[in-house]
């Protein structure tokens, strides 16, 4: 069973589905190092890192959640459209219990 992905503009909507950012944090370590791998595909010249991208993803009365505006940070709109293809990608290749392994 796949894990079920969000629109791609999951990362730009003002109300992030919670659950999966808990997911995406929660496997943070590995998911968010293949997630840089993937944009570094995209955009072979970006500055991104694995410590900048995990800092965007905030903490905000206990519930977890990225900030669209601080992906946007990171070099303009084109990495919320980089961070949000590059993590459905990711997600997509592997199922939530094979993740949970690493």
């Amino acid at each position: 069973m796949k894990l079920e992905l969000p629109r791609r503009d999951f990362f730009i909507r003002q109300d992030p589905d919670y659950e999966f950012c808990e997911y995406l944090r929660s496997k943070g370590k590995f998911i968010l190092k293949e997630v840089v791998k993937e944009i570094k595909k995209l955009d072979p010249e970006s500055k991104i890192d694995y410590n900048i991208l995990y800092d965007r993803i905030s903490v905000w009365e206990g519930q977890r959640f990225i900030k669209s505006n601080n992906i946007a940070t990171l070099g303009g709109p084109k990495y919320e459209y980089y961070f949000s293809e590059a993590a459905l990608k990711i997600l997509d290749r592997y199922k939530p219990s094979e993740t949970h392994k690493i």
